[in-house]
């Protein structure tokens, strides 16, 4: 988050339920991106879609719709072994991850 001036944040509300659990699930998105960039340089485009099918599946229910919504993206790249789309997705992954800003309500 520290390349924003502010204008572009993302502001996403969340259950105070989940205030200990989110941290952990953010840093895991960002190592999601890693791992992508990792398999993508071994053509493994099974654990890509492996790992866009997990953010499809857990992003809406910890409140990131677009995450689910970038996962499914993935996913769906993956299985077309497209990765000028996967790189594409992963951008905007980590364009919103910069610019999330969770209030817990």
């Amino acid at each position: 988050m520290s390349n924003n001036d502010g204008k572009n944040k993302v502001y996403v509300y969340i259950d105070e339920d989940l205030v200990d659990l989110i941290p952990g699930y953010m840093t895991n998105r960002k190592k999601d991106i890693e791992k992508i960039l990792k398999a993508l340089t071994k053509d493994d485009f099974e654990q890509i879609q492996l790992i866009g099918h997990s953010m499809k599946g857990n992003g809406s229910g910890y409140g990131f719709d677009q995450i689910s919504e970038i996962g499914y993206f993935i996913e769906i790249a993956a299985k077309n072994k497209d990765k000028v789309a996967i790189e594409q997705q992963l951008g905007a992954l980590e364009d919103y991850l910069n610019k999330v800003v969770v209030i817990y309500e």
